[in-house]
């Protein structure tokens, strides 16, 4: 909330320094990604670098090691963030959706008008199975339309209807092979299952 009224007053025509207001927002920022890092650590991060002979199988070793390399990463993540704040001159790059964009897709401020009207795009084609380490990662990030054997535009439909109001138009350039081929399956019960679309047109 903080965030969003500092933004307003950014571009108010009467405000006066701007760039003091700036590096304002750019810290509100990092103090929320920081806190939000450090709570993944705290519920899902390894407290320390596991050892091989603490586990029965190489699985169980595999998983906990994983979970410590993510771990680093966000530790990593958070002291770069913290250089950034006492930087006032570094650039912060990091775009979140939801602190940008609140009066759209944050709905603890939007309420009930959260999302887009109109969602139009034209998403990449590319087969999953062909992604490699993206593709596992896809994976496990809750994807109701995810395939192994099937096509990346298939999740931009899920992301897409995600942002949208309820009746809002989806409007993407994209294959319909997933109406028909095996890949499209979760995408086809995801539509049928999902209160969106009212309408689906096929141009083909």
């Amino acid at each position: 909330w903080k965030v969003s009224q500092k933004q307003k007053q950014f571009f108010q025509p009467d405000q006066k320094d701007r760039h003091a207001l700036s590096q304002e927002i750019k810290n509100l920022k990092i103090d929320l990604l920081s806190n939000q890092l450090e709570l993944m650590v705290e519920t899902n991060g390894e407290k320390e670098e596991p050892k091989r002979t603490n586990y029965k199988s190489a699985a169980a070793f595999k998983k906990a090691n994983d979970k410590w390399t993510q771990t680093i990463i966000w530790l990593d993540t958070i002291s770069d963030l913290q250089k950034l704040k006492h930087n006032p001159h570094a650039r912060f790059s990091h775009f979140d959706w939801k602190l940008d964009f609140p009066e759209v897709l944050n709905p603890t401020i939007a309420g009930e008008n959260a999302g887009f009207d109109i969602v139009i795009g034209n998403p990449p084609y590319i087969q999953l199975q062909k992604m490699g380490k993206i593709a596992d990662q896809l994976s496990k990030a809750g994807f109701s339309t995810y395939a192994r054997t099937g096509d990346i535009y298939c999740l931009f439909y899920e992301v897409g209807l995600g942002i949208l109001k309820h009746k809002g138009a989806l409007t993407f350039i994209t294959s319909n092979k997933w109406m028909r081929a095996g890949y499209g399956e979760n995408t086809r019960k995801f539509f049928a299952e999902n209160t969106n679309p009212v309408l689906l047109v096929d141009f083909a």
